[in-house]
Order: structure tokens, then C-alpha cells, then sequence
């Protein structure tokens, strides 16, 4: 079995550790050959057996790095393959779990919807058989209707009940447009907003403009802008029907 701790710095270690045992029999070579009397036969068949034991060693280090290198991709190949083999296990069939989820949400979307707008136009016709009125413009219909009011001939609004405008819903526009990317959160809010009672006025003052359309403003006009601007003053529940 290769040993993965042996690195390129090991081979590299080894194989400087060969070079200077090389370098020493060339040192005491060079000596006798300058006549130095005191090195000796064995002391240079000594430093060549060294020497060559020192390049063996480093040619054991240098293949049991690239044993360790071969061994170290092996076991990373096979923790690869484990992994692949481990997500591919079922994936298909997760897949198609979750399209059919997404499915099964879109059939329960478009019944949700079907339902809405037949109660919708249920409630419109019950409020026509009881002589509900159509809606006079004002956020909230008069409380002598039920604050109740029919919508006008022409707009998408069916009917209001106190500040909430009740319109048909087109189920295939939230779900054509769900599949264009960057469209998803307009979507939730518009679907949010279905139903949702009309948001509350700051305004404290009201007054009926001279074309009929109601001014709301949080500080009273003057005597003089009120006759300048041709204002009749109205109560909150005359502006606003509550």
C-alpha cells in the first residue's frame, strides 16, 4: 500500500541528501588526485557506498511519491464516484415528484381561482335580487346598502363589500407570467392584493370638488380657498361611505 504522507519536499530532501554524498566522493577524489596522503582507499569505497546507498534511497522516495500521487487520485476518484453515484440514486424520480407537485399546485391554483370568481359573481347577483346599488365612486358604499355596491358597467370591478373591490380573476395570467424570469414577486403581490380591503386614509378633511370628485386632504382648507376652489365641505362618511 502507497504511503500518501510522502511528498515532492520528501523527494526532494532525498534527493539533495544523494547529491552531497556524491559531492563528498568527488571531494576525497579530488584530494588524492591533489596528493593528499591522509584519505585512504576505504575512506572512498566508504563514501561510494554511502553515495550510492543515498541515490537508491532517493529513488525509493521519488517512486513512493508517485505511488502516493497515483493512490491520493484513486481514493479522490472513488470519493468522486460516491458522491455522483449517491445524488443520481433516486434523482430522477425526485424530479419527477416535484414537477407533478408543481402540477398538482398549479390545478389547485387554477381551482382556487374558478371558485373566487363563481362566488364572485354569486355574490353580485344575490346583491342585484337585493336591489344593491352600483357603486357611487366612494372607497366604501353607504352603510344604508350594507356598505355594499355593485360595480360600474364596463370596469373589472364586480362588486365592493366595505373597502375591498372583488374583480374576475384570470387564472392564466399569474401562471403564463410566473414562467418569465424576474417575474415572480410582482405576481405575489398582485395575487395578495386580490380581496384586500382598500388601504386607509390619513386625511381628516373632505370636500366635494366642483366636477363632483371627492378632495381629501389632512388639513382644512381656509374660508377663501374653499370658496376660490368652488369646495363644499362633506362629512368622512359622505367622502368615503364609512
Amino acid at each position: 500500500m502507497a504511503d500518501e504522507r510522502i511528498t515532492d519536499k520528501d523527494v526532494r530532501a532525498a534527493e539533495a541528501a544523494a547529491d552531497e554524498a556524491a559531492a563528498l566522493v568527488a571531494e576525497l577524489e579530488e584530494r588524492v588526485a591533489s596528493g593528499d596522503e591522509e584519505v585512504t582507499l576505504e575512506h572512498i569505497t566508504a563514501q561510494e557506498g554511502l553515495s550510492r546507498f543515498a541515490k537508491l534511497r532517493a529513488e525509493a522516495t521519488r517512486r513512493k511519491a508517485v505511488s502516493a500521487k497515483v493512490a491520493a487520485r484513486l481514493s479522490a476518484a472513488k470519493s468522486l464516484r460516491k458522491e455522483i453515484d449517491e445524488y443520481a440514486t433516486g434523482s430522477g424520480q425526485r424530479f419527477a415528484d416535484n414537477l407533478r407537485a408543481v402540477a398538482a399546485a398549479e390545478e389547485k391554483f387554477r381551482r382556487g381561482i374558478s371558485e373566487h370568481n363563481a362566488k364572485v359573481l354569486a355574490w353580485g347577483e344575490q346583491m342585484q335580487n337585493l336591489g344593491i346599488p352600483v357603486t357611487d365612486g366612494r372607497p366604501c358604499p353607504p352603510d344604508r346598502d350594507g356598505n355594499l355596491a355593485l360595480g360600474r358597467e364596463g370596469s373589472t370591478v364586480v362588486l365592493q363589500s366595505g373597502r375591498r373591490q372583488f374583480e374576475i380573476v384570470a387564472a392564466e395570467t399569474f401562471v403564463d407570467s410566473h414562467r418569465i424570469a424576474g417575474r415572480e414577486m410582482a405576481l405575489y403581490a398582485a395575487l395578495e392584493a386580490i380581496d384586500a380591503p382598500l388601504p386607509e386614509s390619513t386625511a381628516q378633511h373632505f370636500y366635494r370638488g366642483a366636477g363632483g370628485g371627492v378632495v381629501a386632504v389632512d388639513a382644512p382648507y381656509s374660508p377663501e380657498d374653499i370658496k376660490r376652489l368652488d369646495l363644499v365641505k362633506l362629512s368622512r362618511e359622505d367622502a368615503w361611505g364609512e
